[in-house]
């Protein structure tokens, strides 16, 4: 499931690249960087099984926040 999720995120975007991972307490997280817009890698943990589930409105978000930021 975690490589679906991660393959799904980094086709959505060419710039940004994903990593999921499993956190030992059970929860989820996606580390996100961007090279071209010089955003270092940002681990978001506590994702649970349900926000994984619709994996491209997750992406969106975790790169809209960066962008924000």
């Amino acid at each position: 499931m975690l490589r679906q999720v991660e393959d799904t995120l980094n086709k959505m975007s060419v710039s940004f690249q994903f990593e999921c991972l499993w956190e030992p307490d059970g929860s989820y997280s996606i580390t996100l960087r961007n090279q071209h817009l010089a955003i270092p890698r940002t681990k978001v943990a506590g994702i649970s099984q349900r926000e994984l589930g619709d994996p491209q409105r997750l992406g969106l978000e975790l790169m809209d926040r960066l962008l924000d930021d």
